[in-house]
């Protein structure tokens, strides 16, 4: 419903304000740094993705069953996965992606890692979100994007320009 457009448009917007406060604060080099970093790490948002779709009838299906236990004991699972995944890509997928990019973007590396982080955090909501839609709480999900949405904004603008590309990836 309603609750979860109003998530929808808001996550949107913590997605993509980075790259806008990027190009007003910062420059259009710093945002080519952090578009291939976020490149680099998007396989992890894709495997997130990917296992969160397959995982959504699964996971209704624990919760409709009252299988709360196995609901946790595979969700914990699966999160394992995602967090070796993310390890993976933040310790050795620099020196797979250096054969791959030019070197005027070897400066991205250094923020794959933390693209790792808000990737994982990302996979992991994958999982609270049909608990808290079974037990009709989306309210509280809505509220909470939107809350992280204007705090990272408002943390963009006083930081962007002290901080540069360290806080935007880390507002994602």
């Amino acid at each position: 419903g309603i609750p979860l457009l109003i998530t929808a448009i808001f996550s949107w917007f913590l997605i993509n304000q980075g790259r806008f406060f990027i190009e007003y604060y910062l420059d259009l080099e710093q945002l080519g740094i952090y578009s291939m970093a976020f490149t680099l790490a998007s396989p992890l948002l894709v495997v997130s993705v990917a296992i969160g779709r397959a995982w959504l009838s699964m996971g209704y299906k624990f919760l409709k069953d009252k299988e709360y236990n196995k609901y946790m004991l595979n969700a914990s699972y699966l999160i394992l996965i995602l967090f070796i995944l993310g390890l993976l890509n933040s310790f050795i997928g620099k020196y797979i992606y250096s054969f791959m990019i030019d070197e005027k973007y070897y400066e991205s590396f250094v923020y794959i890692p933390y693209f790792s982080i808000v990737f994982f955090i990302m996979g992991v909501e994958k999982f609270i979100l049909p608990v808290l839609l079974h037990f009709e709480k989306v309210k509280l999900f809505t509220y909470l994007n939107v809350i992280g949405a204007i705090l990272s904004a408002i943390i963009l603008f006083y930081f962007v320009d002290s901080y540069g590309l360290y806080v935007v990836v880390f507002t994602s």
